[in-house]
């Protein structure tokens, strides 16, 4: 991800809003901001 993203890839993560259940490894943001990257969760909420 550009160093230059990060201010705006952060509001979009901040931004999100997911409704459990939700499994670790699971796609929380496809394609961030155009970035290519994907943002995923780190764990698991039932």
């Amino acid at each position: 991800m550009p160093k230059e993203r990060v201010a705006e890839v952060l509001a979009a993560c901040l931004s999100a809003q997911v409704e459990a259940p939700v499994a670790e490894g699971a796609v929380v943001i496809a394609d961030v901001c155009g970035t290519g990257v994907d943002v995923v969760a780190t764990k698991s909420v039932p």
